[in-house]
């Protein structure tokens, strides 16, 4: 699954959070630690999000992201919303799941819940998975 698939999940974490600059998310491996050699993300003040390499250098040419509201949306290559392309929703749980461009939720896509500052995966039915990764803000 595409690194920048997953992050998607973990945004919303941070919709709330006043920053003064960019916010960095990094993967971590099934024992907690951070894996900085993975490409990581930046959110920016607007709510855009890109991926960036290792040494933090934004990769404009990668797939972008806008934060509206409770979705998150994928941009084209100009930088507007693409309607036409899957959407993420949040719920009050803290679950969020993909929706299809009709609004249909996918329940069989890969899901993920906040829990305590970070971005864990689950099943379908909310079963924590730890064989694969999570998600961590610094």
């Amino acid at each position: 699954m595409k690194v920048a698939y997953v992050f998607l999940f973990f945004t919303p974490l941070l919709t709330s959070v006043a920053h003064s600059q960019d916010q960095r998310f990094y993967q971590q491996d099934t024992y907690g630690n951070i894996r900085y050699e993975q490409p990581g993300f930046r959110m920016q003040k607007d709510g855009r999000i890109i991926e960036s390499d290792k040494y933090g250098n934004k990769q404009y040419g990668k797939q972008q992201y806008q934060i509206k509201g409770e979705k998150i949306y994928q941009l084209d290559h100009i930088g507007r919303i693409d309607y036409g392309k899957p959407k993420y929703s949040t719920e009050k749980s803290g679950r969020i799941i993909e929706v299809d461009k009709c609004g249909n939720k996918q329940f069989h896509k890969p899901q993920y819940q906040i829990k305590n500052g970070k971005a864990v995966p689950v099943d379908p039915y909310g079963n924590y998975m730890p064989n694969k990764p999570s998600y961590i803000v610094q």
